[in-house]
């Protein structure tokens, strides 16, 4: 008797709706991680794509396969399952040929593998846009979830994260079941990255970032929707005159691309003019109409600021009622205040933070999260509410990443350290780069927590392989300690392709010192200077080809051009460039001295109030003109300088008046006091420990002298171990053993020299614990 077994997908979806549910089915789960583990760890990239495209990549998985395409795959299905067990489309395709085929051992098997990995996947599936997508093999995953899920699919957005790991496809299905819109947070392109292990860049974000960038662009070429409306967007944003982009956007708009949409209402509420939102609504009508969520929450926000249609609040609501209906629990209403607040129009409407206030007294995690920021960007408001922070550890311990990182994140900024270690350390173990990198650092330096380096260092990498600036310009820093130039230069070249400036100028530096293994040398350098002329970093930008052009270094020598580079911004009081040349005339380094110009560009600086103006004038005059009466000057500009904003001045104050060998300057007590104003010593730089220690010294103290001098002494030991003013903190340090303290000679110090480049790689430990 032939038994009759079930066709179709009822099966699957029997052992899928725990997942639907919500409800946890650890064992499978275990099994499915455990492939998954094994699966990245010890599969190559080339050989899993070939056989998966052989085997699966020209299905439609919305159709039964005909048994002579069964059995024309058979052998390259086999290759596949066999190096990507945790393919769904190959499990799937496995599934329908056996049943097709009549296999009935065979269909049971895949089945029970296909119900596992869809359950697994279905398992990560979240709202939360910080939490990790789901991870699939490749994007016939995606279609094969869609349809072996009983789903109905509708569209799909990209949704690049240029500081996370991921490449996310946003999947919008209908659950014909649940009558609901389905959104699954999808993405492979960080499996294809880790599997692409053998090659040396995929550690470097920017080996991420080209490949998301091909894939756009893969897509962009078949004519994708989601592909061209990521692609022809950002090509329209990148104009700049709001009428080219509406231009641009348009024809995406028209084919319901929703990035080309959203710009096009955003670029209208900005910088609006005549006829501007013209065509916007009846883009989104049509989808709208069919109650499709997105075009329906866009055409809510396009009423909420009156973009192509009168402004008309009650409208707007009535339209996010429909789009909550198709979507369900709230998140139609989360969707739209996110949206409003990427349109940075000012605080959300009253109306819909009542509806925020009404989810998160229910327990819905982003709702919270939303009204947290909404509160943090109120003026004066510069710390978490106590009120809301109940519900936001609750969110927390839901799993809500986005609630571990505002935690985190906010009590660290807030000097909070305590509150702030677990919920950063539970976000950085949920993947959160940012969080990552701020708490690799507060154990790497060993701030509210025992010092770790090593666990330290393992965090940066993860969270700068997850695309966090600050973490990359960390490990180009750590690279640089090692002298390791191309594996700093690809950091720093990483963060630029990020949009990073500082990295840009990173990768420009290296190249200019002619660091070894690297292409290019000065003349590149001077190349990446010049364009970065029109932008943000400009100042810097001209600051350093005027020393390229000082010394001959990748041009000509031009002293002329060098004056004329840093004359551009001090005309349009760049402090930094005033400061820069000011010195620079005093001397003969832009032809002959010219004192008066100087003083004169010192005195404008100094004419702002900045503490910063101050301090280097002050240095100038001790160091340089060096006589009495420039000395008792410089000692009053300092003692001006630190009641500016920054306590600008503080070290150099403290150390002359510890070492001076003018007696009438030298005033050992006050000189102590403040150098204990520069902050705990164990968070200080080299720079500052060796003034605190001299102080100290000054005073007799020598057992304190020692134990700060030896501090400062092992900082430029980790830090900056080739600068050559750590010869003169040790040289302090055995007279400091000696029992004599150290009084300056009139040849000049070697401290503010030393000063200048730790307090260069102090800016590092300070950016780091402060994330």
């Amino acid at each position: 008797m032939t038994r009759l077994r079930p066709t179709g997908l009822w099966p699957l979806l029997l052992l899928i709706a725990p997942a639907f549910a919500g409800a946890a089915d650890p064992a499978p789960a275990d099994d499915v991680d455990a492939q998954w583990r094994h699966f990245l760890a010890t599969a190559e990239s080339d050989a899993v794509y070939e056989a998966l495209s052989q085997a699966v990549g020209d299905l439609d998985f919305g159709q039964t396969p005909a048994d002579t395409l069964c059995r024309e795959r058979a052998e390259p299905l086999q290759k596949a399952l066999a190096l990507a067990p945790v393919s769904i489309a190959a499990q799937y395709f496995a599934f329908q040929c056996a049943q097709v085929l009549g296999d009935e051992a065979a269909a049971d098997r895949h089945l029970a593998s296909l119900g596992g990995l869809a359950r697994h996947a279905l398992a990560q599936a979240s709202d939360d846009w910080m939490n990790r997508p789901i991870r699939v093999v490749g994007g016939f995953d995606i279609y094969a979830l869609v349809a072996a899920t009983g789903l109905e699919f509708r569209r799909e957005i990209l949704m690049p994260v240029p500081q996370r790991r991921h490449l996310v496809y946003r999947v919008i299905a209908w659950d014909p079941e649940a009558r609901q819109e389905r959104h699954l947070y999808i993405d492979f392109a960080d499996t294809v990255v880790r599997l692409s292990r053998n090659e040396p860049a995929s550690v470097y974000p920017s080996f991420r970032q080209r490949y998301a960038d091909n894939i756009i662009d893969s897509l962009a070429k078949v004519d994708s929707l989601a592909g061209l409306d990521l692609k022809l967007t950002r090509e329209a944003l990148r104009n700049g005159k709001p009428q080219a982009i509406v231009a641009g956007l348009r024809p995406l708009a028209e084919r319901a691309g929703h990035h080309a949409s959203f710009h096009w209402l955003e670029t209208c509420r900005r910088a609006p003019f005549e006829g501007c939102g013209e065509g916007l609504v009846d883009a989104l009508l049509p989808q709208a109409e069919e109650r499709h969520v997105m075009p329906t929450l866009l055409l809510a926000l396009a009423y909420l600021e009156g973009v192509g249609v009168p402004k008309d609040e009650s409208a707007a609501l009535r339209l996010l009622d429909v789009a909550d209906s198709q979507w369900g629990e709230g998140r139609a209403d989360v969707q739209l205040v996110w949206m409003y607040r990427m349109l940075d129009a000012g605080p959300v409407p009253a109306s819909l933070l009542k509806r925020l206030q009404a989810l998160s007294a229910a327990g819905k995690p982003l709702a919270t999260v939303l009204l947290a920021h909404e509160a943090l960007d109120a003026k004066g408001v510069d710390h978490l509410p106590e009120a809301l922070v109940p519900a936001l550890e609750a969110a927390a311990r839901q799993g809500s990443v986005s609630a571990m990182r505002t935690l985190g994140l906010e009590f660290n900024v807030a000097g909070e350290e305590a509150r702030a270690m677990p919920w950063l350390r539970m976000a950085a173990e949920a993947g959160d780069p940012a969080s990552q990198e701020v708490y690799g650092s507060k154990l790497y330096f060993g701030r509210g927590v025992p010092r770790d380096v090593e666990a330290g260092r393992r965090w940066w990498r993860e969270s700068a392989e997850g695309g966090d600036v600050d973490a990359i310009k960390l490990m180009a820093w750590q690279a640089e300690l090692r002298e390791a130039w191309p594996e700093a230069f690809d950091w720093y070249a990483s963060a630029s392709m990020l949009g990073d400036d500082e990295g840009t100028l990173g990768a420009a530096a290296l190249l200019e010192q002619g660091a070894a293994g690297l292409s290019g040398g000065p003349e590149r350098a001077g190349r990446i200077y010049e364009g970065m002329l029109r932008g943000a970093r400009q100042a810097e930008a001209r600051r350093r080809l005027s020393q390229m052009h000082r010394e001959g270094n990748g041009f000509p020598k031009d002293l002329a051009r060098a004056r004329q580079l840093l004359e551009e911004d001090a005309e349009k009081d760049d402090r930094q460039s005033q400061l820069q040349l000011a010195v620079l005339l005093m001397g003969d380094d832009l032809g002959e001295p010219d004192p008066a110009a100087g003083k004169a560009w010192f005195e404008r600086a100094m004419a702002s109030g900045d503490g910063e103006a101050f301090d280097a004038y002050a240095t100038y005059l001790y160091y340089s003109e060096a006589t009495p009466g420039a000395r008792r000057e410089a000692m009053r500009l300092w003692r001006e300088s630190m009641q500016k904003p920054g306590e600008w001045g503080l070290n150099n104050a403290a150390w002359v008046q510890c070492v001076s060998p003018m007696d009438e300057l030298r005033t050992p007590a006050e000189g102590l006091a403040l150098a204990e104003r520069m902050g705990d010593p164990t968070k200080l730089p080299a720079a500052k420990l060796d003034t605190l220690a001299a102080c100290h010294a000054a005073n007799a103290d020598f057992a304190s002298a020692i134990r700060w001098q030896q501090a400062a002494v092992d900082w430029m030991a980790e830090y900056a171990a080739a600068d050559p003013s750590t010869d003169g903190m040790r040289e302090r340090l055995a007279l400091y053993r000696a029992k004599q303290p150290f009084i300056e000679t009139d040849r000049g110090p070697e401290t503010p020299a030393a000063e200048a480049e730790a307090d260069a790689d102090a800016d590092v430990e300070a950016d780091a614990d402060a994330g």
